[in-house]
């Protein structure tokens, strides 16, 4: 699973494992949670929105460029001769 580009602008406290980091304000922003599988980073992305936009906009262009493109599915073919199994 690649990296989440939101944490070149953020870092998890050290002091309490529910909250990040703003790299650029130092604000303290709640991930949701202090187990790790429950936390989001919904409020993180929220706040980058309400940074400069020069932040925003950088953030913005990191995010799109380490998108994968999604993969497409291979289409049946029409000539196939499978037909669906009713039980």
């Amino acid at each position: 699973m690649p990296r989440n580009v939101i944490w070149d602008y953020f870092t998890k406290s050290e002091t309490d494992v529910s909250k990040a980091k703003c790299m650029e304000c130092l604000k303290l922003l709640s991930l949701g949670s202090d187990k790790p599988g429950k936390q989001t980073v919904h409020g993180l992305k929220f706040h980058l929105e309400k940074a400069p936009k020069e932040l925003f906009a950088e953030y913005t262009t990191k995010l799109n460029a380490s998108k994968e493109p999604p993969v497409k599915k291979p289409k049946l073919d029409e000539h196939s001769t499978a037909q669906p199994k009713f039980i």
